[in-house]
């Protein structure tokens, strides 16, 4: 009997040592899962930095000694700056009206000549017209073929001889060839109209209809009018972008705008160059936002508020509204004047414009804050779903060790 009591005794304290052994293994595993979890919070799934560590990233230097982006948080002073901030018009590039067509006749041209003399009742004849005993009083027309002008600026009157043109302008070329012809003619009367122009033209190409030359009407054809005349815009006008080339200088501004502003709608002058392009303006939405997405938006007026609800708002699940970002490459020069950033090499300046949409405030300077393309809309994370990341780390890690520790992996023995 007291042999059986001392083997049941050591059994029983046997099985005490391999419990509190196995127990300990456990513990130390499940220790150490949550220590490695701990330790690789850094390194969880994001969609990008927090808010927190944006703020701190922000005006440092990088690394490569370039300038790091510059934080600007938008309030109403921010608001009213860019609101104020001026876009560049036509009329600032070119502070010269065109003219329209040019009334002086040049090289190429096609011009038509009518001549009239005036006859009297018994007169015999006329130069332009037969006399006699049956001729009655008035006027005589002889309209001169069409001619070109050539390199040499003149054209053939008959009885008037060579005739200069080039340069000149219709009533000038009419006096000469009237007093050419006074002495041959009675009463002398001319006409000069140019029928077609080889000058007169302003060029319309890219996204239009048909494109080419368009001729110009003396002091009445405007930008508007030579995209009519050309067979219109192939495509959709809030898309369009509109260059304006003249001796050498360009300008380019959204077509748009000359709808919204008809004193951009500029007289055009000879050799002038329209350039249609269809290239809409577009942004890239990530973060806790419902799309991730780039979007276009035109060349119209688009503020944040119209982007923020073309991507679904902030994510109520994981979206930190305090941390609703526009990162932009703003003008070196407008960046520096406003915010004193320094512009990368080569580049702009980059800003990171913060908007804190846990005011309410806010949502109405998101409907003054105008989007520009290329724009990038970013969402930070709230910090408690970098939390709830770690937790369900930790909650798998600890599963994992029970599952373990009850298929007896750690060696333990009932």
């Amino acid at each position: 009997m007291a042999m059986n009591h001392w083997l049941r005794r050591n059994e029983k304290m046997r099985r005490q040592i391999n419990r509190s052994r196995d127990t300990a293994v456990m513990r130390s595993t499940i220790l150490l899962l949550a220590a490695l979890a701990v330790a690789g919070c850094e390194a969880l799934p994001a969609a990008g930095p927090t808010g927190l560590e944006i703020k701190t990233e922000a005006n440092q230097t990088a690394e490569n000694d370039a300038p790091a982006f510059t934080l600007v948080e938008v309030t109403d002073v921010t608001a009213r700056t860019l609101e104020a901030r001026p876009q560049p018009d036509f009329s600032d590039i070119f502070t010269q009206n065109g003219d329209g067509a040019s009334f002086r006749i040049h090289a190429g041209d096609v011009v038509t000549v009518t001549l009239w003399e005036s006859v009297s009742a018994g007169i015999s004849g006329g130069l332009f017209r037969a006399g006699g005993p049956g001729a009655g009083s008035g006027s005589a027309a002889v309209q001169i073929p069409d001619q070109v002008v050539g390199p040499g600026g003149r054209i053939t009157i008959p009885f008037a001889g060579r005739v200069l043109v080039r340069g000149r302008t219709p009533a000038q070329v009419e006096r000469d060839i009237v007093a050419r012809l006074e002495d041959k003619a009675i009463n002398p009367q001319a006409i000069v109209s140019v029928t077609k122009t080889a000058s007169n033209k302003v060029t319309v190409i890219g996204d239009a209809v048909t494109g080419g030359s368009v001729d110009l009407a003396p002091g009445a054809d405007r930008i508007t009018d030579a995209i009519a005349l050309s067979g219109g815009l192939n495509g959709v006008i809030n898309d369009a972008l509109i260059t304006l080339t003249r001796e050498g200088v360009s300008s380019t501004m959204p077509l748009a705008r000359i709808f919204q502003k008809p004193s951009q709608n500029l007289r055009l002058n000879p050799g002038d160059i329209l350039t249609l392009e269809s290239q809409p303006n577009s942004f890239i939405a990530v973060g806790a936002t419902s799309i991730n997405a780039r979007l276009p938006f035109g060349n119209r007026p688009y503020f944040l508020s119209d982007a923020l609800g073309a991507v679904g708002g902030v994510l109520d699940s994981r979206g930190d509204p305090a941390a609703v970002y526009v990162l932009r490459i703003e003008d070196p020069v407008f960046a520096a004047n406003t915010y004193r950033a320094e512009p990368l090499k080569g580049d702009g300046a980059p800003i990171a414009y913060l908007f804190d949409l846990d005011l309410a405030a806010s949502f109405f300077l998101t409907r003054r804050f105008a989007m520009q393309d290329k724009d990038i809309i970013y969402v930070a994370n709230a910090p408690t779903v970098e939390l709830q990341k770690l937790l369900d780390i930790f909650r798998a890690t600890t599963g994992t060790a029970l599952a373990l520790n009850t298929t007896g992996v750690f060696g333990n023995q009932r």
